[in-house]
This record gives C-alpha cells, structure tokens and sequence, in this order.
C-alpha cells in the first residue's frame, strides 16, 4: 500500500490557485452577501439570501484556524448561526424573510470576516473549505456550528485534562 502511495504524483499548483481571488471577484462576492444581510434587514429577503449569509458564517467558521479576523470566534458564528435561524423561524410563521436590527448587529462582524476570507486567503485554500460549507449547507442539520463548537471545545477541556 505505502508503495502505491509514493507512485502518486500530485499535480502541482498553479499560480492561480495559490493566490487569492482576484479583487474583483473578491468584490463582488463580498457585495452579495452585504447586499443580502441588507434585503433580509430591510423586509425584501427570501430563503436563496439567508443561504447566502448561512454561508458566510459556515466559511468563517471553518476558517478560523487561518486567522480571518481579529473579531471572529467560535462564540461570534454560534450567535450568527441562532440568528439566522431565529430569521428561519419566523419566515416559517409568517412568511416573511427578514432579520432584526440585532441580528444583523451580528452578522456584520461575520461578514467581515468572510470578506477578509475571500481577500486573503488562496483560491485553493478557499476550494478545500467550500466543499466543507457546501457539506455543512446540504446537510440539513439544525445548530451545525452550535453542535461542532460544543464537541470543539469538549476536545479542548479534554486535552487541558490530559
């Protein structure tokens, strides 16, 4: 086995993909999830926009480990997490996508934390953490970032333990 492992060849990477986006993509990335935590704020949302901040959230949570903001912590993507839900809820009673005022005081930080994500990171970096969103998006579960903070920070009293 350790043999066929060594005959394997890993395709090099280009230039493109360990640099970051281009800034225009960078920007018009960032801009759609401003633009949404907007339509959300404002009464004019639906489901596609709070996938979208969902997203956000669920990129700078799988990020953390590279150092995407001074602001963002586990504790800032929980609490963004219970927001977004809190909005799913409501829609589910009434209809209506919206966001309050105090859970889009929330998000920004979170979106600041992507824009830094989609600025700085290489564009590999950000494939390698996509499929991980696009995982944690499909899978349906409820409180995905409560659930794996919580077995985060398990791990980490476990390890003090030790």
């Amino acid at each position: 086995m350790k043999g066929s492992r060594k005959n394997r060849r890993h395709v090099p990477l280009t230039r493109e993909w360990l640099l970051p986006l281009p800034p225009v993509h960078a920007r018009d990335i960032s801009l759609k999830c401003h633009m949404a935590l907007v339509a959300l704020r404002s009464g004019h949302g639906n489901e596609a926009l709070l996938m979208r901040l969902r997203t956000s959230v669920y990129l700078v949570f799988l990020a953390l480990d590279d150092a995407v903001g001074a602001d963002a912590d586990i504790d800032l993507c929980v609490d963004a997490e219970r927001a977004l839900d809190a909005g799913v809820a409501r829609a589910a009673q009434s209809g209506a996508w919206t966001l309050r005022d105090d859970e889009c005081a929330v998000l920004e930080p979170v979106l600041a934390a992507n824009d830094t994500c989609v600025t700085t990171l290489t564009r590999h970096r950000l494939a390698e953490l996509w499929e991980h969103v696009c995982a944690f998006a499909s899978s349906g579960q409820p409180a995905l970032v409560a659930g794996a903070a919580e077995k985060m920070r398990m791990h980490a009293a476990e390890s003090l333990a030790a």
